[in-house]
């Protein structure tokens, strides 16, 4: 069996994950998704995102891995190949209002 794990080179350079965290507001769900990462090809997502987590503000994302539920900042949350911020319409809709 052949695996293919590099987690040495990602898609999201800087300039895209200052972008992507200018975009942020608490309450987001941040997905993000690896190219060369075993559970990529576990997970069967046509997008190929294999992990969420939720923005809560300050540059922190809570999410759960097996250990538990964490907090970490979300520069090293993004250090992937692709990242996708969805906004609940709760929210969007109080801004609109």
């Amino acid at each position: 069996m052949f695996f293919v794990y590099d987690p040495s080179t990602y898609k999201m350079d800087g300039s895209h994950t200052m972008k992507a965290i200018g975009l942020l507001e608490p309450g987001d769900v941040v997905l993000r998704g690896f190219d060369n990462y075993l559970d990529g090809y576990f997970i069967d997502d046509p997008h190929g995102y294999s992990h969420g987590a939720i923005y809560v503000g300050d540059g922190k994302i809570i999410h759960a891995i097996a250990e538990g539920v964490s907090e970490i900042n979300a520069l090293d949350f993004m250090q992937c190949d692709r990242i996708c911020i969805l906004r609940p319409e709760k929210y969007m809709q109080e801004a609109i209002d």
